[in-house]
């Protein structure tokens, strides 16, 4: 056996989880043991690109190392924006050696609600079809009295 050995260090890229709702997109990125001042990420032409390096620790004298299975280096991980993500509202935060990143969708990607009202107005009596019933007025354009707010309509629908 040679007096030195070699010690071959993997290429390595942190494991991401990406997730929606229906505000935002979210990559959830691992990296453990760098520190925040060594991540940087950017959003350029509809592309978020994640870099950093994770630096192997300094031999000290008397510590032998026989095998070393993490990766470190340098990692660069891209990540392709979908259409309806607004790319100015992009932030992050680091803890624990997680990075969070948050990527706002669009205002108008977002799903909407529409709130369904009762339709007024537009109605009236009809003479002769029963005390207190009241129809829908569906003549185009509308009668006079109904216009009016008139609770008895002349015109009759046949």
């Amino acid at each position: 056996m040679a007096d030195k050995e070699s010690i071959t260090l993997a290429e390595w890229s942190p494991l991401v989880d990406i997730t929606e709702d229906d505000k935002e997109y979210r990559i959830k990125a691992e990296l453990p043991e760098i520190k925040k001042e060594e991540i940087k990420f950017t959003v350029e032409n509809g592309v978020l690109v994640i870099s950093g390096e994770r630096k192997l620790e300094k031999e000290e004298k008397g510590r032998k190392y026989h095998g070393v299975e993490r990766a470190y280096g340098s990692f660069v991980r891209s990540f392709s924006l979908p259409d309806d993500a607004d790319a100015d509202k992009v932030n992050a935060e680091f803890n624990d050696g997680v990075l969070k990143v948050h990527i706002a969708k669009s205002e108008s990607a977002r799903p909407k609600q529409i709130e369904v009202e009762a339709a007024t107005g537009n109605a009236y009596r009809l003479p002769g079809r029963g005390v207190g019933r009241v129809y829908p007025c569906f003549i185009w354009p509308m009668p006079e009295c109904a216009r009016k707010g008139g609770l008895e309509c002349k015109r009759i629908i046949t």
